[in-house]
């Protein structure tokens, strides 16, 4: 019992307020993090898919305007003739133009072209709409070879689209590509459409922003009424236990606060515990109340033995025995003298 009591001791106190508070809230932390990951996954994926659907119809638009027989010219012009710049001759300002006009409906696209290099992964860039709408900061220049890093001269066998954003110094892209082809049926380049993908971590960050705050103000909600639900619950297993330190301390008296746990409106646990308790009190007053009687009457008769006990002691004497001896002579020559 006692190494019981020291366990007891030994170990720490959580009330049951403060175990449904810290259960609970892992609970709706644990429903908060995975509803947000999928609200947010799923933001992200319609976002994505709707840039998608925009990079590839930019993408047809552009390459249903680019003719493969001229662009084919085009890759034959040397970057001057005459004295004729590249700039101002008219095959290429006519392909720039076609590749600028995407860019002014679409304000998200870039369009670009290349043809394929001489060594493994080598790409020559053709025409560039940065080249006209931001001429100083130009990525590329006109027949400048490239080694592709990206995906983009899988662009001279196929059309494909990369949707892994990609980030540089203009911005954040996602892009399509895909070959040109003369009217021979041969591919002789192949078109590039990079896609601001700028919406995209708009839309994950305003999403972000707006489940962080929702759920922020729902988990304030959900924690203050489980504070309030746990308090309500708790509030008569406190007074219980009040009940039963005082009874616990020999207070019988308290036995009667017992009774109104019934005068509740709704019976549960709480009521029955109560029920069950109170029957066992009275029980323990009666065998207290009998205990006492029964150790009384025991102490009498302890008394009773213990005085006869110490009367024997003192009859079986020595003292005692010369004292009777002495008696016995004197009631006897008493006697005698009368005669």
């Amino acid at each position: 019992m006692l190494q019981k009591s020291n366990v007891l001791k030994r170990s720490r106190f959580i009330g049951l307020r403060a175990k449904m508070l810290i259960g609970f809230t892992a609970i709706f932390t644990g429903i908060f993090a995975g509803t947000y990951y999928w609200f947010y996954s799923y933001a992200s994926t319609l976002a994505l898919e709707r840039l998608r659907d925009n990079l590839v119809n930019a993408y047809r638009i552009v390459n249903a305007g680019i003719d493969g027989d001229s662009f084919e010219v085009l890759l034959e012009q040397p970057l001057s003739d005459n004295g004729v710049r590249i700039e101002n001759n008219p095959l290429y300002v006519a392909h720039q133009s076609w590749l600028v006009k995407i860019t002014e409906t679409e304000p998200r696209a870039l369009a670009y072209t290349y043809t394929a290099g001489d060594d493994p992964g080598e790409i020559i860039w053709i025409g560039d709409a940065y080249r006209t709408i931001l001429p100083d900061r130009s990525p590329t220049q006109f027949k400048e070879s490239y080694q592709d890093e990206i995906g983009l001269y899988e662009g001279l066998s196929e059309t494909g689209v990369i949707m892994t954003p990609s980030q540089d110094e203009w911005g954040t892209w996602i892009i399509a590509y895909g070959p040109i082809y003369n009217s021979s049926g041969e591919i002789v380049g192949a078109l590039g459409v990079d896609f601001s993908a700028n919406y995209l971590r708009n839309v994950q960050q305003q999403v972000r922003m707006a489940v962080l705050l929702i759920f922020a103000i729902a988990y304030l909600v959900l924690i203050l009424l489980v504070y309030l639900v746990a308090r309500k619950l708790t509030q008569p297993i406190t007074r219980l236990t009040e009940i039963s330190e005082r009874i616990g301390n020999g207070d019988y008296s308290q036995s009667g606060q017992l009774a109104k746990f019934h005068q509740r409106q709704w019976r549960d646990e709480i009521t029955q515990l109560a029920a069950v308790f109170e029957g066992m009190v009275d029980k323990v007053r009666q065998r207290e109340v009998t205990l006492k009687q029964q150790i009384t009457e025991l102490k009498i008769e302890i008394d009773h033995s213990k005085r006869q006990q110490q009367v024997q002691e003192i009859v079986d004497t020595d003292y005692f025995q010369s004292l009777q001896k002495k008696a016995r002579m004197m009631r006897r020559n008493r006697d005698e003298s009368k005669e």
